[in-house]
This record gives C-alpha cells, structure tokens and sequence, in this order.
C-alpha cells in the first residue's frame, strides 16, 4: 500500500472506534459486533495491522455469520444450502451488502493469504463442522439438543 493508502485506512479505523464507542457511550454496547459485513472488515484491518492469529480466527467468525460472503468475495457461485439460519444476516441475499469487489489491488494480499487459509486443515474442519451442525439444527426438535448444538464452540 502506499502512504496514502495506509493513512486512508487508518482514517477509516479511527472513524470506527469513534463510532463504536459513541455507540457504547449510547446504548452500553456495541450494537453491530455480529453483523457479517463489519466482520469482514475486522478481519481485513486485522491482517493488514499484521495480527494474523486473531484474523484468521476473525475469517472463521465470519464464516460463521454468514457461509456465503467469502464465496461472493471471490467471485464463486453462491450455492445455498438446505441449513438453519437464525436471521437474515445469515442467508445467501445479505452478500448483495458487500462492497469489496476482489479485483481490488489494495486487497489482493489479503485475498492470497484468505484462500490460503481457507485450505488449512484447522479451517476445512470447523467450518465443515459449523455447517453440519447447522445443517442439523433445521430439522432437529429435541429442545436440549438444539440448545447443546447451538452452544457447541466455533
């Protein structure tokens, strides 16, 4: 990135954190830590501050939030999935709120290391196992079992 590339990005998380915490001041929380857009953004401003463990733990909560933003980052067909989804956060239509085309140059670093990521095994699995669990809480009854699968760890 240039220098005034980074001080744009810079300009940009400064906006953020005032804006979280003018929101916290508000309300006493932050109202959108869970939103699927904010997250990838968390993690992209994650890698390029260079902290790499936490962003690639951010990628996997992003997944998380939504299975299909990452493929319409990368310009994959979005297949939707016969899972549970809580909300309208978590559906194929929310992706149409991301703006970050992959083309983008000052991204294409972070798109590298993302696809890299996506291929190690630690990713593979528990993605693989948040869907299945997902998958199974569509259809499953049993109240105590819903709530253990909704409480198993990411």
């Amino acid at each position: 990135m240039t220098p005034k590339q980074i001080e744009i990005v810079k300009n940009k998380i400064a906006k953020i954190k005032q804006t979280l915490a003018a929101e916290k001041r508000k309300f006493g929380w932050y109202d959108d830590s869970g939103i699927p857009d904010f997250l990838f953004e968390w993690t992209i401003i994650l890698f390029k501050n260079g902290r790499i463990q936490e962003a690639e733990k951010k990628a996997l909560q992003t997944f998380c939030s939504n299975t299909y933003l990452f493929d319409k980052y990368f310009g994959r067909q979005i297949i939707q999935m016969d899972k549970w989804e809580g909300s309208n956060l978590e559906n194929s239509s929310f992706t149409t709120y991301l703006d970050y085309p992959i083309e983008q140059a000052e991204l294409a670093d972070f798109s590298k290391w993302l696809d890299t990521v996506f291929s190690t095994q630690n990713f593979i699995t528990r993605s693989n196992t948040f869907i299945d669990i997902q998958k199974r809480l569509k259809t499953e009854g049993d109240e105590e079992t819903r709530l253990y699968l909704e409480n198993v760890p990411n």
